[in-house]
């Protein structure tokens, strides 16, 4: 299935749902790791990879903060889970 192409009003939509999620995201990282330095690696490493995914993004499915919010969040739980284990 190919990824759907984003008019410009869905991907100004994107960038301000993933600017909002933002200040949650940082102080759900800092949660996750307890250190404000790595918590804004983790929040950094989220963000890009959110956008650099932002095509795959379904939009016609849900409201896209929760999208957005999902898929955004579960990178630096995943993150932080790996560096506990040593990967």
């Amino acid at each position: 299935m190919g990824a759907e192409k984003r008019t410009a009003s869905e991907k100004a939509a994107f960038k301000r749902e993933l600017t909002e999620v933002v200040p949650h995201l940082r102080a759900f990282a800092r949660g996750l790791c307890g250190r404000a330095d790595m918590a804004d690696d983790l929040v950094q490493e989220a963000l890009l990879k959110a956008w650099a995914a932002q095509e795959l993004c379904p939009v016609t499915r849900g409201p896209a903060s929760a999208r957005v919010s999902t898929s955004v969040f579960s990178g630096p739980r995943c993150s932080e889970m790996d560096a506990r284990r040593g990967s």
